[in-house]
């Protein structure tokens, strides 16, 4: 440590950045289920934000060499077209698993 002035304003200012960071006051209720998605509710300055998850909304899988994908919300059924590279919706509403 050729440079100890260097270092000792590097430290503090990590430091004051963690101090900076763990003062702010967000307080989450927890995950909540509402239709079937959860979502989670923050109190933030007296207002509640409530943030959706889109995990798990499209399943994909492939079979005999071509790539499907389920969108979970809808029941819609997408094929990819490897020649234009876009998915291309292939299924009526509910009709998941036919072709």
């Amino acid at each position: 440590m050729k440079d100890i002035k260097t270092f000792v304003i590097g430290f503090l200012t990590c430091a004051c950045l963690f101090l900076i960071m763990g003062q702010t006051k967000n307080t989450a209720k927890g995950n909540v289920w509402v239709d079937g998605e959860e979502t989670t509710e923050w109190n933030v300055d007296g207002k509640v934000i409530v943030e959706a998850s889109e995990n798990g909304r499209y399943q994909a899988y492939s079979s005999e060499g071509l790539s499907y994908m389920i969108e979970t919300n809808t029941g819609f059924k997408y094929r990819f077209n490897p020649i234009t590279k876009k998915w291309m919706k292939q299924s009526k509403e509910g009709e998941i698993f036919t072709q």
